[in-house]
């Protein structure tokens, strides 16, 4: 009996350990691709997207990221092999049916492909019932759009407490991928999990992690959420008012279409970068770039959770920005104004 645990023991850690390393090896290679494609090599980060997919099912993120490069690069053999990726997940090339700038750069053949395309993903129990909570927690704001009203914040309060334990019970016991439950309900889970920090829950941090731990899901949004930090409250505490954050941090913050580097400190980065890894995130320093891609190629406009942890974004009038930027300047928090 002892001999054949033992031998079980060795199968589990034989079986666990390859996939592990396959799953660090994957975003190793992703991170790789990004890297060139910021600075345009788009040789190389096809080369390095399509050896990524070679270790294991790749994310739809990566996948779109991997087509529009393919694209660029105007390589007919990987942007073929990438497409025979794409083509089996409906979900994805629906979508690439509305993305006028990506079929603008794509082959006749391939063009054609997309718009004779007519598979459609099967909606799932666990799409319906989070399009179900996803429409609860809009309607309460549509219909109690003042967030400072008690009344309303009592409202939000309930709802968003049962919607959160409700989701956290639901994934827990729910076997998540993007290829049977779709993208889109995840992302309905995030939006409602956000409500629902604003109040302090936390309950489903251990799931998420362990989804991300076990490469269910990829890391840049949900990490986000499980490291909460309050848009520009979490600005003015760190930066105005010296008061340290060690969560995730940021290199960079986008306003409106501006980017802002901040001075960090070396320790700071370290750690921060040490709280990425758990995540198996992209290290602090490559936001920098990325947010250029993200900003000035229009290919990929709107997609930052597609690419890095999207940590400071913030929209305002010009002339508060310009006020928030000189207070942020006058206390040597802004280390390079990129544009």
């Amino acid at each position: 009996m002892r001999i054949i645990w033992c031998f079980s023991c060795l199968l589990f850690f034989c079986s666990f350990h390859p996939t592990h390393d396959n799953l660090k090896e994957y975003y190793r290679l992703i991170y790789q691709a990004e890297g060139n494609l910021c600075y345009e090599d788009y040789g190389a980060a096809v080369a390095n997207y399509c050896a990524a997919f070679k270790k294991r099912t790749p994310f739809y993120a990566d996948l779109r990221n991997a087509f529009k490069t393919a694209l660029l690069s105007k390589d007919s053999i990987k942007v073929e092999y990438i497409w025979d990726l794409i083509k089996k997940e409906p979900d994805l090339v629906n979508d690439l049916k509305n993305n006028v700038r990506v079929l603008n750069l794509c082959p006749t053949t391939i063009k054609s492909r997309i718009s004779a395309y007519t598979r459609q993903r099967k909606k799932t129990a666990f799409d319906l019932i989070m399009d179900s909570i996803r429409a609860v927690d809009q309607q309460v704001r549509k219909e109690c759009p003042n967030n400072l009203n008690a009344d309303c914040k009592e409202r939000f309060y309930r709802t968003d407490s049962a919607n959160i334990k409700f989701i956290a019970s639901l994934l827990g016991r729910t076997s998540y991928s993007e290829t049977i439950q779709g993208e889109k309900s995840l992302q309905a889970c995030f939006l409602v999990a956000w409500h629902a920090r604003r109040w302090g829950f936390t309950d489903l941090d251990n799931v998420l992690y362990a989804y991300i731990k076990n490469g269910r899901v990829k890391p840049s949004i949900l990490a986000q959420l499980i490291e909460y930090r309050s848009d520009i409250d979490s600005v003015n505490k760190k930066y105005l008012d010296g008061q340290p954050d060690l969560g995730f941090g940021a290199t960079s913050i986008v306003i409106n279409n501006h980017l802002l580097e901040m001075n960090q400190s070396d320790s700071l980065i370290e750690v921060v970068n040490s709280n990425r890894k758990r995540y198996y995130l992209d290290s602090l320093e490559k936001d920098i770039p990325k947010n250029v891609l993200l900003l000035q190629n229009t290919l990929f406009k709107g997609c930052s959770g597609d690419l890095n942890l999207e940590l400071f974004r913030q929209n305002m009038p010009e002339e508060d920005y310009k006020v928030f930027l000189s207070d942020l300047t006058q206390k040597g928090a802004v280390k390079k104004l990129w544009f």
